[in-house]
């Protein structure tokens, strides 16, 4: 669920936002699922987010931190393929921070990314592409069409058609994603390696053989590189 990417969200929002009288527990104890996180240490981290669900409950019903909260939790869950579990806590989240959407709208559409995610698991797959779309179609829209954000929605919707043979429409998101991520990241990073990886698996499987093996080259270099660095 691209977990690195949410905790930094969450840090930034949490430090943000001022914390009324009582919730120092709550911060302690995202702080501490953050750090429990980073060392590798989920079920620490889940029972800590448990702990801060509850803490939580000092804010009002419509403060996007109970938002924050939740999507934390689920992250932890999704990497532990407890995908019914997050599933719950990621409605509840995309409904908080939709009460006020104009000011929530970067946090629902991460809501609405990691949804599509835990959806795809799941095999509920309209669910889950509605649930790319509104993130994709929100994300262009506070950060412009060309946002790194743009390419991890993008890279998820492939991941999806192609687990359906909709090939063309993967290869569209593909295509799509590709440049988005190599300008905001650089035309040798690794962080291309996931999708020309899934690009060149999808070429092979329409039969482009050589089309995939131009791919194959580029990521190789790209590997090579890394080696030599």
């Amino acid at each position: 669920m691209a977990s690195a990417a949410i905790w930094a969200l969450l840090v930034l929002l949490s430090l943000s936002a001022p914390l009324p009288a009582g919730a120092a527990e709550w911060q302690d104890l995202m702080e501490d699922a953050a750090a429990l996180h980073r060392e590798g240490r989920d079920g620490e981290a889940t029972a800590a987010l448990e702990s801060a669900l509850r803490a939580a409950r000092v804010f009002a019903a419509d403060d996007r931190r109970r938002a924050e909260t939740r999507l934390a939790l689920a992250s932890i869950y999704f990497d532990q393929a407890r995908y019914a579990d997050a599933e719950p806590h990621l409605l509840t989240a995309a409904e908080i921070a939709s009460a006020d959407e104009a000011a929530n709208a970067t946090m629902l559409a991460t809501i609405l990314n990691a949804l599509g995610l835990v959806y795809a698991r799941q095999d509920k797959v309209r669910r889950a592409e509605l649930a790319y779309m509104r993130a994709l179609q929100i994300f262009g829209q506070e950060l412009g069409t060309e946002h790194g954000r743009i390419a991890d929605v993008l890279e998820n919707l492939a991941d999806l058609f192609a687990a359906q043979d909709r090939l063309a429409e993967a290869e569209d998101a593909l295509q799509r994603a590709l440049p988005i991520r190599a300008r905001v990241l650089g035309p040798q990073h690794p962080g291309l390696l996931s999708l020309l990886d899934a690009y060149a698996v999808l070429l092979h499987r329409a039969g482009r053989d050589d089309d995939a093996a131009k791919l194959e080259a580029r990521a190789w270099a790209i590997r090579a590189k890394q080696v030599a660095d």
